[in-house]
């Protein structure tokens, strides 16, 4: 029966050529999720009460599982109104990011639940509460 010999620092053992493998297998199964850190524009979709309107969003991240997400909408009146909201991680994918929030609808009582989706060049969210549903629909500015 014949014996193989490995050398102590051959070129297969070396830490060089494990980091290399690492590399090549981070490459061939991507585990980097999609960057949605940044500024979005697009438009917010009222269900129940017909509203539409211009929309921006500023978004950055506060950790592994949340992002911070300040949307800034303007109506029919020119001013622009505020949502900030944490959106908690549920998926994070190399292609998407998955998120959602349930909060405080703060003076008009009830409950805000947002869900929403990011891709690359995409961010969706719909939302609801008990008095309305909605969507917003951004791209990257």
């Amino acid at each position: 029966m014949e014996q193989k010999t490995v050398l102590k620092n051959s070129p297969v053992n070396s830490p060089v050529h494990t980091q290399n493998s690492k590399i090549k297998d981070d490459l061939l199964n991507p585990i980097n999720p999609v960057v949605i850190v940044g500024k979005w524009v697009g438009q917010w979709d009222s269900g129940r009460t017909r509203g539409s309107g211009k929309l921006y969003a500023k978004i950055s991240r506060v950790d592994d599982q949340n992002y911070r997400a300040v949307f800034t909408r303007y109506s029919m009146f020119f001013y622009p109104v505020r949502y900030r909201v944490t959106l908690r991680v549920d998926e994070e994918k190399a292609d998407h990011v998955a998120l959602s929030c349930t909060r405080s609808n703060g003076l008009f009582g009830g409950k805000v639940h947002i869900q929403a989706t990011a891709t690359p060049g995409n961010f969706v969210a719909r939302f609801s509460t008990s008095s309305d549903v909605g969507q917003f629909t951004l791209k990257r500015s």
